[in-house]
This record gives C-alpha cells, structure tokens and sequence, in this order.
C-alpha cells in the first residue's frame, strides 16, 4: 500500500518567499540644513534688486540621510524610496546616503518623509515598516493686521505654515515696554485712550522665529490722522 503523508507548510510574514528576512529600513544619520530665514530673504531681495532670477533650488533646503536595513546580510543588496507628507514614492534609489530633493519641498510647509526598502529588484520584498522623520521649512513671517471693535483692537494674522493658535503676540502702547509672549488676543485699549490717541506696536512670531511687528495709533480725530500722516516718516511695519 503506498503511504502519503500531507503537510501544510506555513512561512512567517516576516520571511520574503520563504527564503530571506523582510526587511526593515533604519535611519542612522540624518542633516536637515534649512537657510536662515532672514539671510534667504535678504538674498532673494538683493537677486531682484539686481534683475536676477532665482529658481526653487534656491529655496530648498539640503536633505541628507544615511540609512541601512535591518534583516539585509549585503547592503549592496537593497535599495531605497522615500516619500513626503504621503504623496508619491521616488525612483529606488542605492544606499546607504539618501538625498531627499523633490522640488516640493521648495514650498513652506510641515513636511514628514517615509523611508521604504526592498531587496534590488524585488517588487515582492517591501518592508515591513517605514522609517520616517519630519522637519519644517519656513521663511515667511506671518502677514499681520490691527483693526478697531468694539473698543478693542483684533489681531488678523495668517501665516503659511503655522496655524493661529501657533502663532504668539508681544504688544506695547505708546513705544513703552515689550508685553510678554502670548496667545493672539484681542487687546484692550480704552483704558489707554482716556489719556489721548495711543499708539499699538503688535508683534507676531511663529514657531520658526520668523516676525512681524505692525503699528496703528487709535483714537486720533480726522485732523489728527492728517497731521500725523503728513509728517510720520517712521516706518509703521517690518518683518524680521
């Protein structure tokens, strides 16, 4: 009698065709250098200045990483994508240096970048996990407006990158004191305005540092704002 024996024979998910690891990309050194804000924009003025162009590299900031792939016996042997804020995969690129250079990134924004990796040529062999870091870019300081209600002065400001509640105010009447970082706020100036018009300095900054400071003087009579108007040569806003 012939004797048959079935077995049903079961490879881990971790296991790529039964014959090798999947694997699982690490980041072991990353560079993030983004240009000063203040130092590009002083640049892109001085090219405009001058009749200049400038291209999205310029606004780009240099991305680096060095990575490697836990489960891979021969580096030589896996290759890289990457992705940003979850859009489109890149072209598998070699390792262990990886340059993260989509133009995209010549934008201001919040960015996250997924790393993924693959034995060479092997669609079959993603990895089991992504690596990923994030960082932010950043050169514009938020656009900023004061408008009187109600008695109070309200804060309009919008920034490219940051939301408001992101964003934090410094206030000062009459060129005194700076207040201390806070919240946007209305802000209260009645009690201020018992003593004549008072001028309002608002500064606002966002987390990357970048400002801007705008000031209204409220409670002039129309003489007043003409008066001021034609002789005022102070600068009423600036941008650090």
């Amino acid at each position: 009698a012939a004797l048959g024996i079935f077995a049903r024979l079961g490879f881990s998910a971790d296991i790529v065709g039964g014959l090798r690891p999947r694997l699982e990309p690490v980041i072991t050194q990353k560079v993030v250098d983004i240009q000063d804000p203040k130092e590009l924009r002083a640049q892109i003025a001085a090219l405009r200045a001058a009749g200049q162009s400038f291209t999205y590299t310029d606004l780009m900031p240099k991305v680096r990483v060095h990575v490697d792939a836990i489960g891979a016996s021969d580096a030589d042997a896996v290759e890289y994508a990457y992705r940003i804020n979850d859009g489109p995969w890149s072209f598998w690129k070699q390792g262990p240096v990886l340059d993260i250079d989509h133009p995209i990134l010549a934008t201001e924004g919040k960015f996250n970048v997924r790393i993924t990796a693959r034995y060479k040529g092997d669609s079959s062999s993603g990895s089991k996990s992504d690596a990923s870091f994030g960082f932010v870019n950043d050169y514009t300081a938020p656009n900023l407006q004061l408008n009187a209600v109600d008695g109070r002065v309200e804060v309009q400001a919008h920034d490219n990158v940051y939301s408001k509640e992101e964003l934090s105010m410094q206030v000062r009447f009459n060129g005194g004191q700076w207040s201390a970082p806070s919240p946007l706020a209305p802000i209260e100036v009645q009690s201020h305005l018992k003593q004549g018009p008072v001028k309002v300095d608002v500064l606002v900054r966002d987390p990357s540092g970048n400002a801007r400071s705008v000031r209204r003087t409220f409670g002039e009579t129309p003489d007043q704002q003409a008066a001021r108007a034609a002789t005022s040569t102070q600068p009423v806003e600036g941008c650090a």
